[in-house]
């Protein structure tokens, strides 16, 4: 049984809550809400395995669209990206949650491929020597033998997440809801004026993630994402 005191603090903390709670209101939200294809998805599975997985495919088709159909913004980060390594700039990527292991795996992938460029598929190799000699192209590393092209862009690529390694394994809810934080680890890892943060977030309003993004717009002079 609480005693009074207790009972006190939990009514300031419920009265503090009810000032805020339309900021805890997501509903509105895509990423918050059941997809109106699946919403009786047990039933159909059970009663038409192939119409379900129709469902997943039309779904997994309508994503790819989407993202097909925001070409020209794809387009202007992927040149920005480019363009901040050839100036000797670093690309960050940060997220939360599951979007701060997709970034996290981003720059696994990019130091796999760097390490292990020798036993690459043929075909795989190719595309990427001629990926890493775009480049370069115009940069400090133009006209260095291919391991030290590598060798430099290496550790161009950063990525971090909210609540830093400890979340991969642990739930550290209140992380996200302080942008100050995000802001503080992106100065911790040295973002600089030539730097680029490409940030993410599934539903936009993320506080960790924003306040990252605003710390980079204020450090930088390329346009951040």
């Amino acid at each position: 049984m609480l005693n009074e005191a207790q009972r006190l603090q939990a009514r300031a903390e419920a009265d503090e809550f009810l000032l805020v709670k339309d900021k805890f209101q997501l509903g509105h939200l895509p990423t918050e809400q059941s997809h109106p294809e699946t919403r009786n998805m047990d039933e159909l599975v059970r009663d038409d395995l192939g119409q379900a997985i129709n469902v997943f495919k039309k779904i997994d088709i309508n994503a790819i669209e989407t993202v097909l159909a925001q070409g020209r913004q794809f387009d202007a980060m992927k040149a920005d990206m480019r363009d901040t390594l050839r100036k000797g700039g670093r690309i960050f990527f940060y997220g939360c949650g599951a979007t701060g292991r997709l970034s996290l795996s981003t720059g696994y992938m990019w130091r796999y491929m760097m390490d292990n460029y020798d036993d690459l598929p043929k075909d795989t190799k190719k595309r990427f020597y001629n990926h890493i000699r775009s480049i370069t192209k115009g940069s400090d590393l133009d006209g260095l033998p291919l391991k030290d092209r590598i060798a430099g862009l290496r550790g161009r690529i950063v990525d971090f997440m909210t609540g830093g390694d400890v979340a991969l394994v642990n739930s550290i809810e209140s992380a996200e809801d302080y942008p100050e934080w995000a802001a503080e680890h992106l100065r911790d890892l040295g973002f600089g004026e030539t730097d680029l943060l490409i940030a993410s977030t599934e539903g936009g309003e993320t506080p960790s993630v924003l306040g990252a993004l605003e710390e980079a717009a204020n450090i930088s002079d390329r346009q951040q994402y």
